[in-house]
Formats: C-alpha cells, sequence, structure tokens
C-alpha cells in the first residue's frame, strides 16, 4: 500500500493536551540537586510523551485523508497486470493487499477500533502491524506480479513499486518503526525477486531498489526528526503561552485588588479628612478667639501661645498628610482655571511677611500682572510651602518672590522664583529634598523644623498641575527654588474668597448670620467667632432646623455635609428661593474632593476648606458678603 505525502494539520482535538496525563512514577532523592534533576526529567519525559502522541495523531489523521487514494492507486497497478496476464492468483493478491490496507488506514476508527478494542496494543502497536502485514502482503506480490521474459510489464512493476516506496516514505514518517518497517518489507519484497534472476540486469536493478529504498528511508528519518522538533517548539510555545496566560490573569487579579484597596484608601482618606479636619476647625477656631480677646485685654499667657502654636502646627501636619496621601490616590484632580498672579502675591504677603519680619528678613515680591493656569487652592499651597521653607532655612537677608514671563519650548509661561539667602545645599540632595519626610540639616527631627513634606507636596501637585518644578542651590549661596506654568489670558475679575492666617477679625456689624454644620462644637465655635466680629448669628445643626429658623439673613454659613437628605449646596437653593439671590452662601467644608464641584461653580458659590483660621474665616464673611 502507498501512503503519499500529506503535510496537512490534524483537528484541534487530536492534537490537544490529553485531559488526563498518564500517570508517572514518583522520583524521589535526599538530595536537592537529584531532586532537580529528577523533576527535570520528569518534565522531559512528559514531553516526549506528549510529542510522540502527536505524531501519532497526524500520522493517523493522513492516513485518513490519503487512504482511499493509495487503495485505489494499488487496485489500478493490479488490474493492468491482471487485464495484462490473465492470471486470477493477482486478484487474490489484490484482494489481500486491498484488505490489509484498508484496516491500515482505518486504525482508530470504526469498525477497527472495535475490533481492537479488547487488544492491548496501544494505536502506535496497531499501525506497526498492519503496515508490517500490509508491505508484506506487498512485497510478497512482487512474484506472483514478475513475468519472466517481458521486459516493459517488468519494467513498469519497478516504476509502480518504486513510486509506492516513495509515497509510502513521505507519508508515514510521523512514526519511524512503521515507516522503516513498510519500506523494508515493500521494497526488499521486489528486490529479493529481481535478485533471484541469474542475470547481471537483475541484480542491477535489486540493488537499485535496495539502494533507493535506504534514501527514502534516510529522507523520512530526517523528515521526523524536523517534524518532531517543529511539535517540541510548538508544544514549548504553547505551554510558554499558558504560563503568560496564568501570569496576566494573576496580574489582571492583582491589579484588581490593587484597584479595590485604593478605592478603599480613597474611602478611608475621605473620611479620615473630613473626621480629622472637622474637630481641628473647631481648635482653630476657639483658640483664635482667645488669642483675639488677650490682644484685646492686652494680656500675655505665655502657657496659652505655646498651647495656640502646638494646635496650629498640628493643623498644619494633619492638612499635609492627608493632601500628600489624597495627591498620591489621586482623589483629587486639579481644577485648571485662570488664576492671576498679583492674587496669589497678595495672599502670600499677608501670611509670610509678618512672620519674615520676626526673623529680620526682608521679603520682596515682584510680578507683572500675569495670569496662569492652575488649580488655584493647590498653587496657593504651592507657594506657600516655598516661602515657608525659605523662612525657615534663612536666617538673615531676604527672600524674593518673583513671577517672570518665560518661553519654554514655544510656548509662552509664568515662572515663578522663590528666591532665599539661606544655608544653600549641595547638588548631590537637590532631588532628594523632594522626598518626603527628608530635611537638610535635621537628622535629629527636630519638630521646630517641620516634618519634610512641604517640598514633597510641592512636587506632586505640581505634577498635578502638569507644572516644572526645579531647584538651584550651593552650599552658603542660597536656593531658587522655582515652578513654571502655562500662561493664560488675564482673568478680567477673581471670584475666590480671600484667606488669611492669624490675625484681626474683619468688622461684621450689623450682619445677621445663619451658621448651619452638622457638629455642634463648630456651630458653637463659629458662632462665636462671627458674634465676636460683631454679628448676629443663628445657629443649626440640621437642614431643618435652618429652615425653620425664624427671621431674615445676609449670609449663609453653610457645611457641605448635613444631617438629613440635604447637603449644603442644596440648602442653599431653597434658602435663595425663599431669601432671594441676594443671600450671600459660604460653604466651609472638610472634604477636598467635591462631587458636587461643578455645581457649585455654576450655582456661583464660594467654598473654603477646614479647618480655617478666625481672621481668615470672617475675612471671607466679610468678601462673600462684599459681593451682594
Amino acid at each position: 500500500m502507498s501512503i503519499p505525502l500529506s503535510p496537512e494539520l490534524v483537528p484541534e482535538q487530536d492534537l490537544g493536551v490529553p485531559s488526563s496525563a498518564p500517570a508517572r512514577p514518583v522520583l524521589s532523592s535526599s538530595h536537592p540537586n537529584d531532586t532537580a534533576q529528577a523533576a527535570a526529567a520528569s518534565v522531559d519525559i512528559g514531553l516526549e510523551e506528549e510529542i510522540a502522541r502527536r505524531m501519532t495523531a497526524r500520522y493517523v489523521a493522513n492516513l485518513r485523508q490519503t487512504g482511499v487514494v493509495a487503495n485505489l492507486g494499488t487496485a489500478l497497478l493490479f488490474a493492468g497486470f491482471f487485464w495484462h496476464h490473465k492470471d486470477a492468483a493477482i486478484l487474490a493478491c489484490l484482494a489481500v493487499v486491498f484488505l490489509l490496507g484498508s484496516a491500515w488506514s482505518s486504525v482508530g476508527r470504526w469498525p477497527m477500533d472495535r475490533l481492537m478494542r479488547q487488544s492491548r496494543m496501544d494505536e502506535e502497536q496497531q499501525i506497526l502491524l498492519f503496515a508490517s502485514a500490509c508491505s508484506l502482503a506487498y512485497g510478497a506480490s512482487a512474484f506472483v506480479l514478475y513475468s519472466r521474459g517481458d521486459a516493459f510489464a517488468n519494467a513498469v512493476l519497478v516504476l509502480g513499486y518504486v513510486m509506492a516506496l516513495h509515497s509510502t516514505a513521505s507519508g508515514t514518517f510521523w512514526l519511524k518503526r512503521p515507516m522503516i518497517a513498510a519500506c523494508s518489507l515493500m521494497g526488499g519484497g521486489i528486490a529479493l525477486r529481481f535478485a533471484l534472476e541469474p542475470d547481471f540486469i537483475h541484480r542491477f536493478i535489486a540493488t537499485g531498489v535496495v539502494f533507493f529504498t535506504a534514501m527514502q528511508v534516510t529522507f523520512a528519518m530526517q523528515a521526523h526528526r524536523m517534524q518532531a522538533e517543529s511539535i517540541r517548539q510548538l508544544i514549548l510555545n504553547e505551554r510558554l503561552a499558558a504560563r503568560l496566560d496564568e501570569q496576566a490573569r494573576l496580574a489582571d487579579a492583582a491589579s484588581l485588588q490593587a484597584e479595590r484597596a485604593s478605592l478603599e484608601k480613597s474611602r478611608f482618606l475621605a473620611a479620615a479628612s473630613h473626621d480629622l479636619r472637622q474637630p481641628l476647625h473647631a481648635v482653630c477656631l476657639l483658640t483664635d478667639l482667645v488669642s483675639t480677646a488677650h490682644r484685646a485685654e492686652d494680656r500675655h499667657d505665655e502657657q496659652f501661645s505655646r498651647l495656640a502654636r502646638s494646635v496650629f502646627e498640628l493643623s498644619e501636619t494633619v492638612d499635609a498628610i492627608l493632601d500628600l496621601s489624597r495627591l498620591d490616590a489621586g482623589d483629587e484632580p486639579p481644577r485648571q482655571e485662570p488664576v492671576r498672579v498679583a492674587d496669589m502675591i497678595a495672599v502670600l504677603h499677608r501670611r509670610y511677611a509678618a512672620r519674615g519680619a520676626q526673623k529680620g528678613l526682608a521679603l520682596r515680591f515682584f510680578h507683572r500682572g500675569q495670569t496662569v493656569l492652575a488649580d488655584r487652592r493647590m498653587l496657593e499651597r504651592l507657594l506657600g510651602n516655598l516661602v515657608d521653607n525659605a523662612i525657615k532655612y534663612t536666617d538673615a537677608g531676604g527672600i524674593l518672590v518673583a513671577a517672570r514671563t518665560v518661553f519654554h519650548q514655544g510656548q509662552r509661561q509664568v515662572r515663578f522664583e522663590v528666591r532665599d539667602s539661606g544655608v544653600g545645599i549641595a547638588p548631590a540632595l537637590h532631588d532628594q529634598v523632594f522626598e518626603e519626610f527628608f530635611q537638610v540639616g535635621n537628622a535629629a527631627r527636630d519638630r521646630k523644623e517641620g516634618l519634610g513634606l512641604g517640598l514633597s507636596i510641592v512636587h506632586r501637585m505640581a505634577r498635578a498641575m502638569d507644572a516644572s518644578v526645579g531647584l538651584r542651590s550651593a552650599p552658603g549661596a542660597g536656593s531658587t527654588f522655582w515652578v513654571r506654568l502655562r500662561s493664560a489670558p488675564p482673568s478680567a475679575s477673581d471670584d475666590t474668597p480671600e484667606v488669611r492666617g492669624a490675625g484681626d477679625l474683619a468688622d461684621l456689624r450689623g450682619v445677621r448670620a445663619l451658621v448651619v454644620d452638622n457638629e455642634w462644637q463648630i456651630v458653637e465655635a463659629a458662632s462665636a467667632v462671627l458674634t465676636r466680629a460683631g454679628a448676629r448669628v443663628t445657629p443649626a445643626a440640621t437642614s431643618q432646623e435652618a429652615l425653620a429658623a425664624p427671621g431674615d439673613f445676609d449670609v449663609a454659613v453653610l457645611d457641605y455635609r448635613l444631617r438629613g437628605e440635604m447637603t449644603g449646596v442644596q440648602l442653599a437653593r431653597v434658602l435663595r428661593e425663599r431669601l432671594g439671590e441676594r443671600l450671600a452662601i459660604l460653604i466651609i467644608t472638610g472634604d477636598r474632593a467635591l462631587p458636587d464641584a461643578g455645581e457649585l461653580r455654576q450655582a456661583g458659590l464660594q467654598v473654603l476648606f477646614k479647618p480655617l483660621r478666625a481672621a481668615a474665616f470672617t475675612a471671607a464673611v466679610a468678601q462673600v458678603l462684599g459681593r451682594r
């Protein structure tokens, strides 16, 4: 029987990894190296078994595809010789070869699978059996088909057998033993028949057939090795792909877990931000209120002054840590808007001029009325941290805060510079100063020098606003920190309340104020500060109490989070519907990231963030009143 070459692949179910791997012996060793070698050998055994299984599957698939054609070719060859010789023995040989060839090509299919089910032979052994039997019958048929003295018939016989040998070798190279057996028996039969003739020509032909058979087996062996290596690489690639898929699945699971953890972190930070700032807000207001009373009475209490400084340092520390955490979590995206540089400079002057004067430092400010595109609150905090850092590390001389117009990569930008005459920073430390908790010359972690978070917050806020930040400094030559932001068209007005630090309270005499907060201690503290500033205050702890409060109001100071169904924004809308648009609204909240930020901007409501100093609080109330 001849099996033509067919390189088509088998269906996936024939080539896939078996559902259950065959049992393997358990290898044990008392030495780690022996254990590793045993594991590697086990893996190699499994790989070789899988290669053999796939080669067998492809062999069987090729037989199924080409078996009918091969049997038909055999039938035509034998029918031609029968027509030529009219010998019934040829028909008998044809029947035997045809039946064995059909059985050979039907291995693994009905009815052969049913007949061989009780046999202990595996599929390769069955193939070897039928390949040997069919090829033996085919080779033996040469003794029947040979015709002494008929040179033409014998030439056709040799040509037919040579074609059958080539087809068998090229079509059955997937399995070595069946291929060698088939070629040897088929070629050996025709060679033996010609070798039995006494003349030189017949024996030369026999020798040529043997040589041709050996060549076909050699080429088939090479094809077998190449195909086995191809399948080996395919299996290794499949295993690598499976490992990569598993790693990708684990990475996706880890990413999902990280996202969940980040979400939980965000929720915690939101809750911590609000819950920590609430009591600090009340403490800061009450501390400033007592300080105002002491100044009015011209009293000085050193213990209280120390307490007040500790309170405000605690407030700044909590603000710094929570801001840093929220920036890292990405919970506070910047709100980019035109910001007038003059307003930023004015805020910095009011906050830090007196503090610089206490150290004998001259604070100078320079700008040309530029406007930048930035988040107002972030920029204010960023520049404030730079000025605070300059004051902290400068003992003599002065500090210059300047805003200069520059061009960078063809774009018009504004470069803020904070230049001091302090101790300076070594070039090797320029990158480290922007890291958390790093402080130059404070190895003892003296709390008077801060926590070392200010410049880290500067770096993160600059990155959040898509701004550049840098440093020029050398020991003994002072430092210049700079931030470069995009320039924006001039802004006609500034709708942001002025936020001041410690100082005198704004004059609010005659103002009728409604104060609503879900924390009663904050209501009491805010009411006390406003009353001290001259306002008449109506306190409320819920939106229901606020709506039920009698009388008319000039300003409503509302917490964003309120008990009940309303938020501060919703309560503001209802109050304005009742009292008219003349009612000034100020939202004060401990939430840095507000879900209704867009709604607040559309409604024109002003927002300040807890904790606040008393002077800043009353100044903000005075400003929103001035706009009405």
